[in-house]
């Protein structure tokens, strides 16, 4: 007698949420992750933020914000990786801003970013 369990395969599909069913933790980013630029310090390199159009009042009277806030690092890759529409365009939009980019090579990185602190990077 076999004692090894049987495992079925799981397809992606089944692993994530269907499109058309929008979590109610997303709700907030139902207008969209947007990348904006933010200084670097360097000439030669251009550093980008994802984030959404904020609830909060500007507390600046520069209007040119748009009441923005960053998105965590985590939230945006839940979202990115859910395979609904607010994280399809997500992806789409970051696939704009690389093929945009001037430079011969692209790298994406998060410094000082881990799974412990990517809620609140």
């Amino acid at each position: 007698r076999n004692k090894m369990r049987r495992y079925r395969e799981v397809k992606r599909d089944e692993l994530t949420p269907k499109a058309e069913v929008l979590p109610h933790h997303f709700q907030k980013y139902v207008d969209g992750i947007k990348y904006v630029e933010v200084a670097s310090g360097r000439d030669d390199v251009k550093r980008y933020a994802a984030v959404i159009k904020s609830n909060q009042p500007s507390s600046s009277k520069n209007e040119s914000n748009n009441n923005y806030e960053a998105v965590t690092i985590r939230s945006w890759m839940t979202i990115v990786y859910s395979g609904n529409p607010i994280g399809n365009q997500a992806a789409a939009e970051l696939s704009k801003v690389i093929a945009s980019s001037p430079f011969d090579s692209v790298l994406f990185e998060t410094p000082g970013c881990n799974w412990n602190n990517s809620a609140i990077k």
